[in-house]
């Protein structure tokens, strides 16, 4: 049996590769699935362009560049776990500016590389966030935003006999005993891999990097034009990154959200909670300056959400992969982006197979249960 410990997406792809593989396994979250670092992100599958607007093709561009199109398999049902049912928010994202980009950037996206990549927009195929006055500058990229909340969904219906959630348990070499609110059983676990984002060094003893954020939720009317993408200023880091998600997933008609992240959140982070919402105001003011004021002027649609991406070491700056490390509690893994989730799960399988401590058996039926997954950061 390999015990899973963390239900966000990267434990959740690494419990579909095992079963798929054959493997009997169990996943175990202390919370609801999705509750750390997989709801704060943006959702969105990067391709790598955010990460080569310095004109250079970086570790982490090449590592990312294939994420987008594996991820658009899944939608498919190319191959497990089968996302067709889960929203796609977006098919592609925006980057756009409010002038003219610099000579710099400019050769760089008329580059074969970033062609590949993105696409410059004439006005008749801008997205809808923009007015029809704008006289910027618009890139699509071919990088999709998904709806997190029903990619979780879509795993609780495929996988739930074998997640429990709001799930306690002791571990004594290699039993477990669980229990949930509803049920309580013993599990003998070969392997456990540890996916549990910011809580991996303290359950594995792994050495991690923690790396925070001040993220910005701006509810704003249901009718509010849906955005999806970055504004670029004249340096090689986007202004502010901006997805627009449901205020409450399971209520369609309680408005929305403008999920505010990128520099902002960065350097955001020793600010007060008054401080970081009247800098986030004004870029968004330059950013979208079309927005009606009576959406900025409110303080109380402003929500501060502090995040902690946790990450295998990497000198203090965010690894360009995943990190997967082994040690006498087991396998433990940090995804680093969402988007390399479905490569997490593939290291994980090659590393229990090499170990070969796990026997591919069928095993009894787990206690029937049911599941939670955890709200969206801005209404906890």
């Amino acid at each position: 049996m390999i015990v899973i410990i963390g239900g966000g997406i990267a434990g959740l792809f690494t419990l579909a590769r095992l079963k798929k593989s054959g493997y009997p396994v169990v996943l175990l979250e202390q919370n609801g699935l999705g509750g750390g670092q997989t709801l704060a992100s943006q959702g969105i599958i990067h391709g790598g362009v955010k990460y080569a607007l310095n004109g250079l093709l970086t570790g982490a561009a090449q590592a990312i560049a294939h994420m987008p199109a594996r991820w658009q398999a899944l939608r498919k049902n190319a191959e497990e776990p089968h996302l067709a049912e889960t929203t796609l928010l977006s098919p592609q994202q925006y980057l756009w500016t409010m002038g003219a980009l610099g000579d710099n950037l400019t050769a760089f996206f008329a580059g074969k590389l970033m062609r590949s990549r993105m696409q410059k927009l004439t006005p008749a195929d801008y997205p809808d966030f923009l007015p029809s006055d704008f006289s910027g500058v618009c890139y699509g990229l071919q990088e999709p935003v998904f709806d997190i909340f029903s990619v979780l969904r879509a795993f609780e219906r495929q996988y739930g006999d074998c997640i429990y959630t709001d799930a306690v348990w002791q571990r004594t070499g290699k039993q477990f005993r669980i229990q949930t609110p509803e049920v309580t059983l013993s599990i003998d676990a070969d392997e456990v891999v540890y996916c549990a984002g910011a809580g991996n060094e303290a359950a594995s003893g792994a050495a991690q990097q923690l790396r925070p954020l001040h993220m910005v939720a701006l509810r704003v009317p249901q009718h509010a034009p849906n955005i999806y993408g970055h504004c670029l200023g004249m340096s090689d880091k986007p202004r502010i990154t901006v997805t627009t998600h449901p205020y409450d997933a399971l209520v369609p008609d309680l408005g929305k959200v403008y999920w505010l992240g990128g520099q902002p959140a960065e350097e955001g982070v020793l600010k007060t909670q008054e401080e970081h919402i009247d800098a986030v105001r004004q870029v968004v003011l330059e950013c979208v300056p079309w927005l009606p004021a009576a959406w900025l002027d409110d303080t109380r649609q402003f929500r501060c959400v502090r995040v902690m991406r946790a990450e295998g070491l990497s000198g203090g700056h965010r690894p360009d992969l995943p990190v997967l490390t082994e040690n006498a509690q087991g396998l433990t893994v940090w995804a680093t982006k969402l988007a390399f989730a479905p490569l997490v799960a593939d290291w994980v399988l090659e590393k229990i197979q090499q170990r070969a401590a796990v026997d591919r058996v069928v095993i009894n039926e787990l206690p029937p249960h049911t599941l939670r997954i955890a709200p969206f950061l801005w209404q906890q």
